[in-house]
């Protein structure tokens, strides 16, 4: 970004002061910036996944009977794995 600055004769402390005070308001700004988007980030994602990812499949297996291909299965409790 640009930054234009024009002063008089002005005594430093207050140019100081000045300077504080904008470059706090505009960490402000940033700040209240930056925490808007993550929220719209995770509408965004709740809206696309409103369950959580993967949660369908759990629900629709919720014994894990549809391991994929190969899967281990070492107490033999699975018999699709077996």
């Amino acid at each position: 970004g640009l930054l234009r600055v024009s002063v008089g004769l002005e005594d430093a402390a207050d140019l100081v002061a000045d300077f504080e005070r904008a470059l706090g308001a505009a960490l402000v700004a940033a700040d209240a910036t930056m925490a808007a988007d993550a929220t719209m980030a995770a509408d965004a994602t709740m809206a696309a996944d409103p369950a959580g990812a993967g949660h369908a499949a759990a629900a629709a297996d919720p014994a894990g009977a549809a391991a994929p291909a190969g899967a281990a299965d070492p107490a033999g409790a699975n018999p699709a794995t077996a």
